[in-house]
């Protein structure tokens, strides 16, 4: 699914989820469009759907 961007600038772009989250991350965009309307980064709550590095994989295998 494509997400419209605007971009500090004001330019308007369509991104794909992925980019988006490195997009939040590294502020390249000031806001998005999701189904509720417009998102202000830094005033409305962003939920990132990218793991947390930090986060160690568990192992779910049997190691038997």
């Amino acid at each position: 699914m494509m997400i419209r961007v605007v971009y500090h600038n004001g330019r308007y772009d369509m991104v794909n989820q992925q980019a988006l989250d490195r997009m939040i991350d590294t502020g390249t965009v000031s806001h998005f469009r999701r189904s509720s309307g417009w998102v202000t980064i830094g005033r409305d709550q962003v939920r990132m759907t990218v793991p947390d590095a930090r986060q160690p994989e568990i192992e779910r295998r049997s190691t038997h």
